[in-house]
């Protein structure tokens, strides 16, 4: 018990000495570019599975602003958005089965995901250092990719399963550090987990006498979709 006391002290302590004890600015707004790895069925690849979005990580874009009522404690908001494309093999070799022809030729968009969120915000102000802690919740929109589909003996009838958008409540967690250059510039880094459940109905053009059983056709998806962000950015504060 002792040594428990001891360990919390020196923390203490050195929280204490590191600290500026007041913050000098009261807000910051930040651009921010990274990564993100889609998590769970949205990543996964099983052709008949409806629920999988055969998702792959890709690059993704966001701005942040925040606003401090004091050294602590404070709001904002982050828009970013995340481009993700699509495993294509399993989809190919799934189609060739379906239409029963020996060869497809896909073209194929990507998913575009946008994501509004106001946050709440704690941060630890020590001296040039920042570190952020928040929670979000707010609204998503996924667009799904155009997939156009071109059997070998039907050149002039591709099937295309258009891009659709969809939008739902979503939610996040994240945390961060800021570090000052200068009085008000400096670079940051982000990592955040977001989770949505956007609602998109999907329709196809040109499709005509697929094998039961064999065609994925999916009309809806309003699937679970987590995704990690992790960024690195420049932020402006005032």
């Amino acid at each position: 018990m002792k040594n428990i006391i001891s360990i919390c002290t020196v923390i203490v302590m050195f929280i204490s000495i590191v600290k500026t004890g007041a913050q000098d600015t009261k807000g910051f707004i930040s651009i921010n570019g990274g990564y993100s790895i889609p998590t769970g069925n949205f990543t996964k690849s099983e052709y008949l599975d409806y629920t999988n979005g055969f998702a792959k990580a890709g690059p993704s874009f966001s701005l942040e602003g925040a606003y401090f009522f004091n050294k602590h404690i404070g709001v904002g908001l982050t828009a970013s958005m995340a481009n993700y494309g699509l495993k294509t093999d399993v989809l190919s070799a799934g189609y060739v089965e379906a239409f029963a022809v020996d060869e497809v030729t896909m073209t194929v968009g990507s998913y575009n995901m946008l994501n509004i969120l106001p946050a709440f915000y704690y941060t630890l102000p020590m001296d040039k250092l920042n570190i952020d802690f928040r929670a979000m919740v707010g609204y998503s929109s996924l667009t799904t990719p155009k997939i156009q589909v071109q059997l070998e003996d039907a050149a002039d009838t591709p099937i295309i399963q258009n891009a659709s958008t969809g939008g739902g409540l979503s939610f996040g967690i994240g945390a961060g550090a800021r570090y000052k250059f200068s009085s008000h510039f400096g670079a940051a880094i982000r990592i955040d987990y977001i989770n949505s459940k956007p609602n998109v109905n999907i329709t196809y053009t040109n499709l005509n006498n697929p094998t039961d059983g064999l065609f994925r056709n999916i009309t809806k998806y309003n699937e679970s979709i987590g995704c990690i962000n992790s960024s690195l950015g420049i932020f402006y504060s005032f």
